[in-house]
């Protein structure tokens, strides 16, 4: 009797992936498309009994007409809840994954960590952070020497690291090059004296 029912089972499975719709991507970006051009207008309410006509004369993609007399093919156009009830279900099976890392014994530490700590900002039970102070209000309050030295320590971060002392006013020239007409304006500066 048991492989009678699992005979039954395994053509019950078969029948349902041919009864079940299941779009293709070129058919999901169609749908994305024509809803999310028609958010926040007026025809942006029509879901209930939207007709190929009405479609398509909203701009439906071309291939809406032929992809309208596959089973169940306008159901699942006309509805606009699939992404919300989607990730619903996603968002259940990624906390069904999060129990089973946090209840392995076997499970790496550092992915029971993250596990933990993603299960906890979901349900919103870790600790806010501190919003830091505006940069402008930091800056603000800040004396001068306070603000010379805040832009001497991030000078690094604005600037290519080059030796002004060696360089200075040798833009495009090589270090030796520099280096040479250093020495030799030096010595020209003295023997002018």
């Amino acid at each position: 009797m048991s492989s009678h029912l699992k005979n039954i089972s395994k053509v019950l499975a078969v029948a349902s992936q041919d009864i079940v719709f299941a779009p293709t991507p070129e058919m999901r970006r169609a749908k994305a498309a024509f809803w999310s051009s028609l958010e926040g207008t007026p025809d942006g309410d029509l879901a209930e009994n939207l007709t190929l006509a009405a479609a398509t004369q909203m701009g439906a993609d071309k291939k809406l007409s032929r992809w309208w007399s596959i089973p169940g093919f306008s159901d699942w156009w006309q509805n606009k809840e699939e992404f919300k009830q989607r990730m619903e279900y996603l968002a259940q099976l990624a906390l069904d994954t999060l129990e089973g890392v946090l209840s392995d014994p076997d499970a790496n530490t550092t992915a029971k960590v993250n596990s933990a700590k993603l299960v906890l900002e979901a349900a919103n039970k870790m600790p806010k952070r501190q919003a830091e102070e505006s940069v402008d209000h930091k800056l603000a309050g800040m004396s001068r020497n306070e603000l010379e030295e805040y832009v001497r320590t991030r000078m690094k971060y604005l600037t290519p690291s080059v030796s002004f002392d060696k360089v200075e006013g040798t833009v495009g020239v090589s270090e030796s090059d520099a280096e040479t007409r250093s020495t030799r304006s030096t010595s020209e500066g003295s023997a002018d004296k």
